[in-house]
């Protein structure tokens, strides 16, 4: 993993104001997954932007439709937990709550 893009540097910069960023990690595929012969149907197209593959339409294996969505920043299954922490700009935002800024992180996920 390379660290965060020039996208998602700028978004992380201080001074910028916002009130909702968005950032996605596609996780791994699970043991169990990978036993059950799954496969991953999200694919990080950018730095901001991932691909959502339809699986009613698969054919020959492959999904021939998928949907492209973008957030200010996402992160593929190969990035490291403490670069997704650092690269997300949760450090920052956590920084900023020390200060005795008001902020909300939400996390989901297995």
């Amino acid at each position: 993993w390379e660290g965060p893009s020039a996208n998602q540097q700028a978004a992380m910069a201080p001074g910028v104001s916002e009130n909702v960023r968005v950032i996605v990690r596609i996780r791994p595929l699970t043991q169990r997954e990978i036993d059950r012969g799954d496969e991953e149907m999200i694919r990080l197209v950018t730095d901001t932007s991932l691909q959502v593959s339809d699986p009613s339409s698969m054919r020959g294996g492959r999904p021939m439709s998928a949907l492209a969505y973008q957030f200010a920043g996402c992160f593929g299954p190969s990035c490291p937990q403490d670069q997704l922490f650092e690269g997300s700009g949760l450090k920052t935002l956590l920084d900023h709550i020390l200060e005795g800024y008001s902020a909300t992180a939400f996390a989901y996920g297995p």
